[in-house]
């Protein structure tokens, strides 16, 4: 009888851990996916700061995901200086810009929703630390 309550109680309470995580923001292994949009919004970043130096995503360093009425997606990354500037639109000089040294990195953080079923995405939040 005791064993049946412990099992039972047991039972309970994994169900009701499942059921908390449900919805929740699960963290994940970066991907292809993840570099896309960290460089979405690395050059949202760069247009909405009026940047003049171009930068790249050398690798995102955390990725979550919470399942919604799409994803949203929280990403960190670091980033490094590349040896273009960025013109009137806040588009690379060049289109062969290169890091200039990958060891100088600086980290950012975005939130991104998207619903891939209606070709929607949006970067909601972006910051970098560039100093």
């Amino acid at each position: 009888m005791w064993l049946r309550l412990v099992l039972l109680t047991v039972a309970v309470n994994v169900c009701v851990v499942e059921l908390a995580k449900t919805g929740g923001l699960s963290k994940v292994k970066p991907n292809d996916e993840h570099y896309k949009l960290a460089q979405l919004s690395l050059r949202q970043y760069l247009k909405d700061s009026c940047a003049d130096q171009d930068y790249q995503v050398i690798k995102v360093t955390r990725a979550s995901e919470q399942v919604v009425a799409g994803t949203n997606y929280v990403l960190n990354f670091l980033v490094s200086a590349t040896d273009c500037d960025l013109d009137e639109n806040s588009e690379p000089s060049n289109s062969e810009c290169s890091v200039v040294d990958k060891s100088d990195s600086y980290p950012c953080q975005s939130k991104v929703f998207s619903q891939p079923w209606s070709d929607y995405t949006e970067v909601t939040e972006v910051s970098c630390d560039l100093e």
